[in-house]
């Protein structure tokens, strides 16, 4: 779609505010330019339309020029290969080799393409600044939280950003939308009793649910974390692989090794171990769990949060504070949950006034404060005749210019 254009003198780039007037002595040209897509070589072209910005006659003169052009694009149209349904999810593919994150945006993606198939909309070209708001609204009519719906009009952001990589549009229209994120809901640590009331609620529920809760717990890792393969699982050495859902698979860092209580072993061994094919071959792997997803995610953290109040999350943040509170070293227990950095670690820590307070009793004060000096910098001295005179009025005094002699 054809789109025109001024350019601004770089002493007033970046001033002009949009709906306000344009003042062509602002500009290095007064005159329209009109952006168009060449229909021979597929490149975008901007041509100078010889039509004023100040004249209102030329203005609409220049609007029908840029609609010619649009409508020269939209005869030959749009090649399909320019439209959402054809590059996006090889884009997905691509860009999100993580399986988890794929199926996530992939998620997003659907809800994307519903509101895309309401508004007819097929091609990126289509797509308007003010349509951003439109879909954040849209979403949250369907029940979308306000981060929810923000996340994926960001991710909406992406995929047109990626369109005019590709050369499908001139620019993204997107570009400098910023609606502000809403704080998310702390996230608390289990207390015991809490923890039984989960154990007790999960019993009645799917046989895995219990079995994810119990992992999560114990070793602190995310709810996908939890399926682990039986071969990663030493029963003699009593340490345990987790794989790392949020690193990369290049990542050297995405499994690492923990050692478990030997009550928790004995467990997993009694665990109804589920053997799957892995693909065409006959090699049968063992895993803690089915495969989870994101639906699956929904039923145990509702089931959580009718028993205790909080999320699959907040087992992490368990584990994570009951170190702290053992007195666990920073850098061990950053080990223990393949935490990389110390700040992103400490968010998880929810000591309460109670450990600070038996913290604090541990440490030496340093020695007690001096008196203050505010006597010895104003010493009082008193002339024989009763007045009275200080440091400060002394400094005065010898600042100030004498005064002449009394004339005889």
């Amino acid at each position: 779609m054809a789109t025109l254009r001024v350019f601004y003198k770089k002493s007033k780039q970046g001033k002009h505010k949009k709906g306000e007037k344009i003042n062509p002595d602002d500009l290095t040209s007064p005159f329209w330019y009109v952006k168009y897509r060449d229909l021979d070589s597929g490149k975008w072209k901007t041509k100078n339309t010889k039509l004023r910005v100040d004249d209102p006659k030329q203005c609409r003169a220049a609007e029908r020029l840029k609609d010619k052009y649009s409508a020269s694009e939209a005869n030959v149209a749009p090649t399909r290969g320019e439209n959402f349904i054809a590059w996006v999810p090889a884009f997905l593919k691509s860009n999100y080799p993580n399986l988890h994150s794929r199926q996530r945006y992939g998620h997003v993606w659907f809800h994307i393409t519903q509101w895309l198939k309401e508004q007819k909309f097929q091609h990126p070209a289509e797509i308007k600044y003010v349509h951003f708001e439109d879909y954040m609204d849209w979403r949250k009519a369907a029940g979308a939280k306000h981060n929810t719906a923000r996340l994926e009009a960001k991710f909406f952001s992406t995929v047109l950003g990626s369109a005019m990589k590709r050369g499908y549009i001139p620019a993204n229209p997107f570009v400098g939308t910023r609606i502000a994120k809403e704080p998310a809901r702390e996230k608390n640590a289990l207390e015991d009793a809490q923890i039984r009331a989960c154990q007790e609620a999960f019993k009645n529920e799917a046989w895995w649910m219990s079995v994810v809760f119990n992992i999560c717990v114990t070793i602190g890792c995310r709810f996908n974390e939890a399926r682990i393969e039986k071969k990663n699982i030493n029963f003699d050495d009593l340490s345990i692989v987790v794989t790392d859902s949020k690193r990369k698979p290049t990542d050297r860092k995405r499994t690492y090794k923990i050692p478990i209580w030997e009550g928790f072993a004995k467990y997993l061994k009694k665990l109804p171990w589920k053997g799957e094919p892995e693909g065409d071959s006959n090699v049968t792997k063992y895993f803690t769990v089915p495969p989870l997803t994101g639906e699956m995610n929904q039923r145990f953290n509702k089931v959580m949060k009718k028993a205790c109040g909080e999320t699959s999350h907040s087992c992490r943040v368990t584990f994570i504070t009951r170190c702290h509170k053992a007195e666990v070293s920073l850098i061990d227990a950053m080990a223990l949950v393949n935490h990389s950095q110390s700040l992103v670690h400490m968010i998880y820590s929810k000591l309460d006034l109670k450990h600070s307070r038996a913290a604090h009793a541990k440490l030496t004060p340093p020695p007690p404060p001096l008196p203050s000096r505010r006597k010895t910098l104003r010493q009082k001295k008193k002339k024989p005749g009763g007045v009275v005179i200080t440091n400060r009025s002394r400094t005065a005094r010898a600042k100030a210019t004498p005064l002449p002699p009394p004339q005889q």
